[in-house]
């Protein structure tokens, strides 16, 4: 029965710490996904701002030009970048809306995380609870045997 009980508590503690250490590794691996998509977000949004500053900008040379040709040049390059910008913007959305779930992720398994540490506290707490016990009864018994060891032996007399 022993035997089985240590067993059953190696492989609790083995449990225990790959619990530990996947949730650490998840959680490393998650930030690292939500700082990847962040940057691709920031990205996103700068690419589409440019678009939009040159659309801008060819919007004002297009009132400008007096040209049929020209004209005809600017509004499709206008209808291009309007195009390419649209594509952006969804993106970014798309972007946003997976470093929503990716940052959800993230959150719950530092939840999982923490109570797992905490968990792993208290059976901390209460292997050392349980070792001190151990070590009280073992400490008895012995100041027990030496009492009683003590009683049985005569001291050395000591005359005056």
């Amino acid at each position: 029965m022993n035997r089985a009980l240590r067993e059953a508590e190696k492989t609790f503690d083995q449990a225990r710490k790959r619990f530990l250490t996947l949730s650490e590794r998840t959680i490393k691996a998650l930030t690292r996904e939500r700082d990847r998509l962040s940057r691709k977000v920031k990205a996103t949004n700068a690419r589409s701002k440019r678009l939009a500053l040159q659309i801008r900008a060819k919007t004002e040379r297009l009132s400008k030009t007096t040209a049929t040709k020209t004209k005809s040049t600017l509004q499709k390059q206008l209808t291009d970048l309007k195009k390419m910008r649209a594509e952006a913007r969804e993106e970014a959305k798309n972007l946003r809306a997976e470093l929503a779930a990716a940052r959800a992720d993230l959150g719950s398994a530092r939840h999982h995380l923490s109570r797992a540490a905490h968990i792993d506290k208290a059976m901390s707490a209460f292997e050392k609870q349980r070792e001190k016990a151990s070590n009280r009864v073992a400490k008895k018994r012995k100041k027990k045997k030496v009492k009683k060891s003590n009683a049985i032996q005569p001291g050395p007399l000591s005359v005056p």
